[in-house]
């Protein structure tokens, strides 16, 4: 049996004869330090020690910089760059109410969720992100299908700058799993002028309450499968599943 693929549209939900229900809704300098065995009291070796030491934390926070951005992915921080409009106040609204009408169903109930990028990242940055001490809130969808981007900077870790990369599950009540996260520890200039430079991973764990509430969103429903239904420059998703 095989059912016709609903066209792409946003806003609104309707339910069917069959039990479907469509739904629908943007250091620096150089420190120089001179060590004397006579002043210090180091040896030539113990000297040599230090300077191997210092040499390889420097190494490691260097490949820190740049693991931070492979972790994430290039792709992401560039989809954190597209000019997508996050402060529709309209396609919030309408992300809102498909929202709420997807919390309205019934257990076991079919559901099918069209929403634009623009409409998920409105209504993170206007409503979701102030609530969790998010400013400059974002959300990307990414090209692969079932995954996203969010970005922002987080009063629980200093207002840096973060990027948490999501893909989507089958859990029920966990639609969305948090895949990697990195921080700026090294603000040069506005989203994507310095690449990935810069970024250092961090435990998901540091940005799991975030990913809670985001998860909370969507209710106690199970996601069967996650589609795109428009590419850039206006991507959007088709996102069936299960209410449970």
């Amino acid at each position: 049996m095989s059912a016709e693929k609903p066209p792409p549209r946003s806003g609104g939900v309707n339910v069917e004869g069959g039990g479907d229900v469509n739904v629908g809704g943007d250091v620096a300098g150089r420190d120089v330090v001179k060590a004397t065995t006579t002043n210090v009291g180091f040896g030539p070796k113990d000297v040599q020690r230090l300077i191997i030491t210092v040499a390889v934390l420097v190494f490691v926070t260097a490949g820190c910089f740049f693991t931070g951005g492979l972790a994430v992915s290039g792709v992401a921080f560039a989809a954190l760059q597209r000019p997508v409009t996050s402060t529709n106040v309209a396609a919030a609204a309408r992300f809102a109410s498909a929202l709420s009408d997807l919390h309205a169903l019934s257990p076991g109930q079919p559901f099918i969720l069209n929403f634009t990028e623009e409409e998920i990242s409105s209504y993170f940055r206007l409503q979701l992100a102030p609530q969790n001490g998010v400013t400059d809130g974002k959300v990307r969808l990414l090209d692969e299908p079932g995954e996203l981007v969010i970005g922002g900077q987080w009063s629980k870790l200093g207002n840096l700058r973060f990027a948490a990369k999501f893909v989507w599950q089958d859990t029920p009540g966990a639609p969305f799993r948090l895949d990697a996260a990195a921080v700026q520890i090294l603000p040069l200039g506005k989203w994507g002028e310095s690449g990935a430079f810069g970024w250092v991973v961090v435990p998901t764990q540091l940005l799991q309450p975030l990913a809670d509430n985001v998860n909370a969103l969507f209710g106690n429903v199970q996601l069967n499968v996650v589609e795109a239904t428009a590419a850039q420059p206006f991507p959007a998703w088709a996102v069936s599943g299960v209410a449970r």
